[in-house]
């Protein structure tokens, strides 16, 4: 739930976290209730093997290919 709230986050308000704790204090995400800071931020974008994104940009690319 952090990597969807985050990937929103990123949608909506651009490329940097800097400001996701008071985004998420304003906006609803369904079924999450957490806040973040920039060190909740950086264990997330750690815990993401290259593999995974790798993979992730895989599907992406393949997803927008057949749109």
């Amino acid at each position: 739930m952090d990597i969807i709230a985050s990937a929103v986050y990123m949608v909506r308000e651009g490329g940097s976290m800097d400001a996701i704790d008071d985004w998420l204090e304003r906006t609803l995400v369904p079924g999450y209730f957490k806040s973040f800071n920039s060190q909740s931020t950086n264990r997330l974008f750690e815990s993401i093997s290259p593999s995974e994104t790798h993979e992730f940009f895989r599907k992406w690319v393949a997803v927008v290919r057949t749109g």
